[in-house]
């Protein structure tokens, strides 16, 4: 059966699926955390053309899927890693060479042409050496420095410099004193480390209640988890091109107005965390790609299941979202707008969470419980 289908962009929907989120936790998000007026609206309308799911993929099989429930003693020690390493400290070494892969200590001040230039010098700062972020050559002149030293390292900010455009090109002195070399130190996992950092008071009560949490987790998670399967199973046999677009474009409409809201613009935040724009532009297309396919394995399991959502439904889930965070409709479609834009409606976006939560149960109530 082919229809026309207003595509809403299924970021959400993917991180529900790689967390293991709700539509309630989905619709939390945003609600109640940022107001409208904290974004900048951006984008436009994309109209998708009619495609008919089912003859764009070969879906999965989404039917007798097994869900484990049971919790494995290598689960319960990756909770415990995870909680030891919330709790490292580090013990000043007061002597020896620096080194990379070293966390180290230092002061710093750089001059250009003899003058301090804004946000150039710091003090009690820990670095990892050769992972500091600093500009190039930077983390080489630290390596090799004795604790106590003070060092000048003649450098040059990169041409392209994208942190700060008025620095570009400029060279620099950074005079930098190696303060101490700092040893991790990990704590021992014991009745004594649990009674003071956990809601236990042995390891023994520690391991047995976090084993039941992780069980009650992957219970409430078997649905989505199995959903995850079903899409790494389909596979595209045509993408539609607007579907795609339409994908593309509320992605991007998000990522930027998260940017705009940490007060920085696109060129920054991709010098901020080391991609090009080219890389950019590459990982919006996946996303883009593995949010069509997902939209279209929800679509086609619907069609085949005669799974649908009705308008009482979508009334009926907006009602319980507005009564759960105490919003109006009003605000809350501001809000949804101004996380997302306006290339899909407020109503499909609805339809479509309402639709994801009915296709999961269903997978969840077909499949085999291990």
């Amino acid at each position: 059966m082919r229809k026309k289908v207003t595509a809403v962009a299924f970021a959400f929907a993917a991180a529900m699926a790689l967390t293991g989120c709700s539509w309630s936790d989905v619709t939390e998000k945003f609600i109640g955390t940022q107001t409208a007026e904290s974004q900048i609206v951006s984008g436009g309308s994309v109209e998708v053309e009619p495609y008919s799911p089912e003859e764009c993929i070969t879906l999965g099989e989404y039917k007798g899927l097994e869900i484990q429930h049971s919790v494995s003693d290598e689960d319960v020690q990756k909770e415990i890693d995870t909680l030891l390493s919330q709790h490292i400290s580090y013990k000043k070494i007061k002597t020896g060479t620096a080194a990379q892969g070293m966390d180290v200590n230092i002061d710093y001040s750089g001059k250009i042409d003899g003058k301090k230039f804004d946000r150039g010098s710091a003090e009690d700062q820990m670095i990892e050496v050769g992972d500091s972020g600093f500009i190039d050559g930077f983390d080489d002149g630290v390596a090799g420095m004795k604790v106590g030293e003070t060092k000048d390292l003649d450098l040059q900010f990169p041409d392209d410099y994208q942190l700060n455009p008025s620095l570009a090109g400029k060279k620099v002195v950074f005079t930098v004193k190696l303060n101490y070399i700092a040893e991790e130190k990990k704590p021992e996992f014991n009745d004594k480390f649990v009674a003071a950092n956990t809601d236990y008071k042995t390891v023994a009560e520690y391991k047995e209640n976090t084993k039941k949490s992780l069980e009650e987790r992957n219970k409430a998670n078997g649905g989505v988890s199995a959903f995850s399967k079903v899409i790494e199973n389909s596979k595209v046999v045509n993408m539609p091109a607007t579907l795609k677009e339409a994908e593309k474009k509320q992605i991007s409409t998000y990522t930027e107005n998260q940017i705009k809201a940490y007060g920085m613009d696109m060129d920054s935040y991709l010098a901020n965390i080391g991609m090009t724009k080219q890389d950019y532009e590459s990982q919006l297309d996946a996303y883009a790609e593995d949010n069509a396919l997902m939209l279209m394995v929800l679509e086609a399991i619907a069609a085949r299941e005669n799974i649908t959502c009705t308008e009482e439904e979508r009334q009926k889930a907006l009602d319980e979202t507005l009564a759960q965070a105490g919003i109006e409709e009003k605000d809350y479609r501001a809000q949804y707008t101004s996380f997302y834009g306006d290339a899909f409606s407020f109503e499909e976006f609805l339809r479509q969470s309402v639709l994801y939560d009915k296709v999961v149960a269903f997978i969840e109530e077909n499949a085999v419980i291990k």
